[in-house]
């Protein structure tokens, strides 16, 4: 396989949760960085910029192949959704002006994926991903380990893809 790098971006509109892991040559998944931004106390647009200039800074540091992005849901309520997707878009259009792949993952499957349980809580996603990449702990908050996992699914899919491939030539 070749060896790739995937950025998991948990974006919110205070805080954007992050996480970073490299596929090797023989398809493991490791650990590379993680950990979450508050976007400050600006207005909802000015976060928003504050969120365009640190991936500015992030993506050339990070360098992925790829970037998981969370689909949207409607949890609390239509207007954290709204704030949600607009943060959202400011990930994809970042992503597509460093013409960046990424890809966008439910919820439910990346907890599916990871614990076995999509409706897994963040605590169990989080023990998971301690295990799975021999963590000692996810430092930060939620939307560390969240970034975290984004990325990890991310791997994972990817190797499913790359086994596909392999055994369809």
């Amino acid at each position: 396989m070749k060896p790739q790098i995937i950025l998991g971006l948990d974006p919110g509109s205070r805080v954007i949760g992050y996480g970073c892991v490299r596929i090797t040559e023989d398809a493991e998944v490791l650990h590379l960085n993680h950990g979450s931004i508050a976007l400050g106390e600006a207005s909802l647009y000015g976060r928003l910029g504050r969120l365009s200039e640190v991936l500015l800074r992030m993506l050339p540091e990070f360098r992925p192949d790829w970037v998981m992005v969370e689909k949207i849901f409607v949890g609390k309520s239509v207007d954290s959704a709204f704030r949600l997707g607009l943060a959202r878009g400011v990930c994809l259009a970042e992503c597509s002006k460093e013409n960046i792949l990424f890809k966008e993952c439910a919820p439910k499957s990346m907890k599916k994926s990871i614990t076995g349980n999509g409706s897994a809580s963040k605590d169990q996603v989080a023990l998971v991903l301690k295990k799975l990449l021999g963590l000692s702990e996810i430092m930060g908050s939620e939307d560390a380990s969240d970034g975290l996992a984004l990325a990890y699914y991310g791997a994972t899919q990817l190797k499913v893809e790359s086994l596909i491939r392999q055994n369809s030539l």
